[in-house]
């Protein structure tokens, strides 16, 4: 298998900064109440579950939730990070269900109330995007919603160099599989794609900024090694024109190097 998310283990707390503000507008918007069905897709090691999960315990909640991914290492972290959610014994307070399934193409039995895609839209070609809105679409109940978190540029054009700088970092750690796959959209394309899957009432719920430091990314990525971190930031300098590091916040210590670009929660209705 070519390395990727098969290997890949991140923190995304240290990696993308704090996003205590997004996950609040986020917990908010999704109205949680008892009984609720949602659907974390693409859901990594369990970082939005855990935000449904202190807010339903805090409420007294009782819900179903079940957590999609492609690759069966994230869902095994996702048992040690949730395990605090998990009572023990046969009556347990929240009903988590995991399942290995790639969100192009999966379903489900139970219908969602809710389904959550955080930074997952991004992690397949462009054209295979579409089939996950599609996939979300069929899952959800009649008139409920899905909710998409995606980071790019404020522009199309700073959104191509966005692309282009994480294609870069995933070159130098070794991930074939990322480099390969991905391709973050802007913020249209990801509204057109919304409409062609069906989905109405298209809003933004949330924008902030999205602030990009490479040296977050020196332990999760390169391992440690320094020299890499390095090359990727001599790679930035020469990339990024004059005139777009200004309208990124673009700052630059000799040994790391920080951007501001954007990240959105957009839902859409079924």
């Amino acid at each position: 298998m070519k390395q990727g998310w098969n290997k890949r283990n991140v923190n995304f707390s240290k990696v993308h900064g704090n996003e205590d503000d997004a996950f609040q507008a986020l917990v908010s918007s999704l109205n949680l109440r008892e009984g609720i069905i949602i659907g974390d897709i693409m859901c990594g090691y369990g970082a939005v579950s855990q935000r449904i999960l202190d807010h339903c315990i805090n409420k007294g909640l009782d819900i179903k939730l079940f957590l999609l991914d492609v690759y069966r290492e994230q869902l095994d972290r996702s048992i040690s990070f949730l395990s605090l959610y998990e009572l023990q014994g046969g009556n347990p307070r929240t009903n988590i269900e995991r399942i290995v399934t790639d969100a192009r193409d999966f379903r489900l039995e139970t219908k969602l109330d809710k389904a959550i895609i955080k930074m997952g839209l991004h992690e397949v070609h462009k054209e295979d995007q579409l089939r996950i809105l599609q996939s979300c679409y069929q899952a959800l109940k009649c008139e409920r919603e899905l909710f998409v978190w995606e980071s790019f540029g404020e522009t199309q054009e700073l959104t191509h160099y966005f692309r282009t700088i994480v294609k870069k970092k995933d070159e130098l750690a070794g991930y074939v599989s990322l480099v390969e796959n991905r391709y973050f959209s802007n913020e249209s394309e990801i509204l057109s794609q919304l409409n062609e899957a069906g989905f109405r009432e298209i809003k933004e719920i949330y924008c902030g900024i999205f602030n990009y430091v490479t040296e977050n990314f020196l332990e999760s990525d390169f391992s440690g090694d320094k020299s890499k971190l390095e090359i990727w930031n001599d790679y930035i300098r020469k990339v990024l024109p004059k005139e777009l590091k200004k309208t990124i916040n673009y700052k630059d210590n000799g040994e790391s190097i920080s951007m501001d670009f954007i990240k959105k929660i957009i839902k859409a209705i079924k």
